[in-house]
C-alpha cells in the first residue's frame, strides 16, 4: 500500500467518524440503529458501549456515564437493554439480560478511554455474580434483575464468558502491550498474575496499592 492510499483511507475513516457522530448521537447516548429513512432508533442498549474500543465516538465521557445509570447498570453488570425500554425483559437474550463477555468488551473500552476505575467496578460486579452461581463460573448470560437469577437456557460453561475473565483483568490493570508492557492499574485493585508472558519471557505482576513486575 502506498502512502497515498493510506492517506485516502485515513480521510475516509475521518468522514465516517463525522457522519456517525452526526447521525447516531442523541445528546446523552448513541442510537441503536438508523431506520430505512435514516432516522435514529431511540433505544438505549449496551451495544453503544462497544464504541469505546473503536475510537469512533466523539462523546466517550458521556457514553461511559450513560452506561452506569441505574436503568442500564444492574447489581451484577450492564444490561443489554435499558430497564426503561418498553421491550425490556431481564430474562431475554438481547432485551435486558447481562452478558459477561458484553461487559468485558465495555470494560476494555473504558480502560482505553482512561476509566480503568469503571472497568474495575464492572469486573467486581460480574465476578461477584460468578461467586454466587452454583458452579462458581460465568455462564453465557444471567438475568438483568438486581437479584442474581440464572437463565435456564443459558450455556454454562461458555467460552466467551470464560475469556471475559482475562479481558476484565487486562482492563482493570490498564495493561497495554506495544514495544513494552504498560500497566496502570485502577485504584484499589488487588491482582496477582503469575507467569504473564511478554516478549518471550514470563513475569510475576503484583498490583496492590502500586504495581511491580518481576521476571520469573
Amino acid at each position: 500500500m502506498t502512502d497515498l492510499d493510506g492517506g485516502a483511507l485515513i480521510g475516509e475513516a475521518e468522514r465516517l467518524r463525522k457522519r456517525f457522530n452526526r447521525d447516531f448521537w442523541l445528546g446523552s447516548y448513541y442510537a441503536l440503529a438508523l431506520d430505512g429513512d435514516g432516522r435514529p432508533l431511540r433505544v438505549v442498549s449496551s451495544n453503544m458501549g462497544h464504541l469505546l474500543l473503536t475510537g469512533i465516538a466523539d462523546h466517550e465521557r458521556e457514553l461511559a456515564e450513560r452506561l452506569f445509570q441505574p436503568d442500564m447498570l444492574s447489581r451484577y453488570g450492564i444490561r443489554t437493554l435499558s430497564a426503561r425500554e418498553k421491550a425490556y425483559n431481564p430474562f431475554s437474550y438481547h432485551r435486558g439480560s447481562v452478558w459477561p463477555h458484553d461487559n468485558a468488551l465495555i470494560a476494555l473500552g473504558l480502560a482505553r478511554v482512561g476509566r480503568a476505575d469503571l472497568a474495575k467496578e464492572l469486573m467486581e460486579r460480574v465476578f461477584t455474580a460468578a461467586k454466587l452461581l452454583p458452579e462458581r463460573e460465568l455462564p453465557e448470560l444471567y438475568s438483568g434483575l438486581n437479584e442474581l437469577v440464572p437463565v435456564p437456557r443459558a450455556n454454562s460453561p461458555q467460552v466467551w464468558s470464560a475469556a471475559s475473565v482475562f479481558a476484565f483483568v487486562t482492563a482493570s490493570l490498564g495493561m497495554e502491550a506495544g514495544d513494552g508492557l504498560t500497566i496502570q492499574p485502577a485504584e484499589g485493585i488487588n491482582i496477582v498474575l503469575r507467569g504473564l508472558s511478554f516478549g518471550g519471557r514470563k513475569y510475576l505482576v503484583v498490583a496492590n496499592g502500586g504495581v511491580s513486575v518481576e521476571p520469573l
